[in-house]
């Protein structure tokens, strides 16, 4: 029988680490043995879902086998276990905890234009700077990789995303730019401002793309639910008063018109509950309502591994909202959070601009530059979580550079660490492959009681 939650194991080994004990991590386990792990962790990782939507897991485990990055991407869990105890010395902030080129991308802003930035907050937690570094350099290192690129132009790419971070996080160490600094149309770099101008379209094309007439348009991925909407309206009712979303608005801008629930969105969330909301908007006119999303909320993958930084059960999806609220400059008013049935939701505004550029496409000089952009982004993220590390009136950007210029080899081993964990993650994959084509993770031939999910 597989434990479904082994997270308090692992918080006990956490803390061994931290106490200085000379432990094995589970990256250092053989062959054979690797195997098992991961068909444990993955099944431990997705064990909700295995019971409660089976075919959309499947659907999971099956876009797991596209390519390392996308195996990589769906597991964070695996990623950060394998590297307990790292770190611990260095200074904590608000990590995303799940950096890499695909987790980026363009978002509205509390004014209704666009911007780019981080996108996707479901792993936050508080943990050391260095664990975003290390697993945006591993993302980095396995898209230059699946690109084509030689070793030489992967080993560039990699330090080109650190020189960001670092270069960023010494200037905002001077300054307090990470404050209010955003990147739009105006002062992005070119690629950038592209991609932005490219998510522009009319709100009126989005809303007929999903929803029609003041409802929403019936597709595979798309199921309505329309008797739900009285229900829906005090969820609404709720969200607003629990995260003081626009107060000043009339209760007429959100009146609910209609309710769906959406399939097949993300990698690592592929498969968690997801519901679309239409609001009424500002007019009567169709062509200006707004749509909710409501995604069920999940404890981080970081979740016991970082001593002292311990997170409340109940406490996900507000820390979602408060990650994106710490992380983003004037981002989206609509993000916010919900109960629905003793279950904790994540709401935000489905978004007409959500686009991301196609690192597929980039060619070696586009990618570095990119990677470089990112590390930028990234340390301005950093530099906003001074409020919630614990240092009082102390800025945690200085004590980063700190950290990182005491650490004469700070770069060089990050971008060791970006390979060796790259070559595993392969083999991981392999593995993964290998049992996924065998059938062992079919979960129709097999009962959740086979996986000690019952």
């Amino acid at each position: 029988m597989i434990d479904p939650d082994r997270s308090h194991a692992f918080r006990i080994l956490a803390q061994k680490f931290a106490t200085g004990h000379t432990l094995r991590r589970p990256i250092t386990l053989s062959t054979p043995k690797r195997r098992v792990y991961l068909r444990d962790t993955l099944l431990e990782d997705n064990h909700q879902r295995i019971i409660i939507n089976p075919a959309e897991t499947k659907a999971k485990f099956r876009k797991l086998s596209q390519s390392p990055f996308t195996f990589f991407r769906g597991n964070a869990l695996i990623f950060y276990r394998d590297i307990v105890g790292y770190d611990l010395d260095m200074p904590h902030v608000f990590c995303v905890g799940d950096v890499h080129p695909a987790n980026y991308g363009v978002m509205p802003s509390d004014d209704g234009a666009p911007f780019f930035g981080l996108n996707d907050f479901d792993e936050a937690a508080f943990a050391p700077f260095a664990y975003d570094l290390r697993r945006g350099v591993t993302g980095f290192c396995l898209t230059a990789r699946e690109n084509g690129f030689s070793e030489t132009r992967q080993r560039k790419i990699v330090n080109a995303f650190l020189d960001g971070y670092i270069e960023a996080i010494k200037l905002y160490s001077h300054n307090d730019y990470e404050k209010w600094q955003t990147w739009r149309i105006d002062n992005s770099p070119k690629k950038i401002r592209r991609l932005l101008e490219k998510s522009i379209q009319s709100r009126v094309d989005f809303l007929a793309a999903i929803a029609e007439f003041g409802y929403f348009n019936q597709t595979d991925e798309v199921t309505i639910l329309s008797d739900r909407v009285a229900e829906f309206q005090e969820y609404v009712a709720l969200y607003r008063e629990q995260s003081e979303i626009l107060p000043d608005r009339p209760d007429s801008f959100f009146r609910v018109k209609d309710v769906a629930r959406k399939k097949a969105s993300g990698t690592a969330s592929f498969g968690q509950m997801r519901y679309l909301v239409l609001l009424e908007g500002p007019t009567i006119a169709d062509t200006d309502d707004i749509i909710l999303e409501f995604k069920l909320a999940r404890r981080p993958a970081l979740y016991g591994l970082v001593p002292g930084n311990e997170m409340p059960d109940n406490w996900h999806a507000k820390r979602m909202v408060t990650a994106h609220d710490v992380h983003i400059v004037g981002g989206d008013p609509y993000f916010g959070h919900v109960e629905i049935d003793s279950q904790s939701f994540m709401v935000r505004e489905l978004s007409p601009y959500k686009r991301r550029i196609d690192w597929e496409k980039l060619n070696r000089k586009e990618m570095a530059r990119y990677a470089q952009f990112c590390g930028q982004v990234l340390a301005q993220a950093h530099a906003r979580s001074d409020m919630d590390t614990g240092l009082g009136d102390k800025q945690v950007e200085p004590l980063i550079f700190q950290a990182i210029e005491e650490n004469t080899a700070f770069k060089e081993s990050m971008t060791e660490f970006a390979f060796e964990m790259a070559a595993r993650t392969v083999q991981d994959y392999e593995l993964y492959v290998a049992d996924y084509e065998r059938g062992y993770y079919d979960l129709e031939r097999r009962d959740t009681a086979d996986f000690g999910l019952e």
